[in-house]
């Protein structure tokens, strides 16, 4: 039990202290006019999905394209 304990806080303490990977988006949180002018921005439809979950318009990084090899 206590090396579950023990485990636990273990990584608690490793999430606070290691920086996060992902970079944060440009796109996050803009509004439909400043998204539409950004380069590399979509500006996403709300929709429900299959479940009944309602997903709000949003802005988003648009896909990056793979490198040809």
């Amino acid at each position: 039990m206590q090396k579950i304990i023990l485990g636990f806080i273990l990584l608690a303490a490793s999430s606070l202290v290691a920086p996060s990977i992902a970079a944060d988006s440009p796109c996050k949180g803009l509004e439909n006019a400043s998204c539409t002018k950004l380069d590399g921005c979509t500006w996403r439809k709300g929709y429900k999905t299959k479940k009944g979950t309602a997903v709000r318009a949003h802005c988003r990084k648009g896909a990056t394209p793979k490198p040809k090899v």
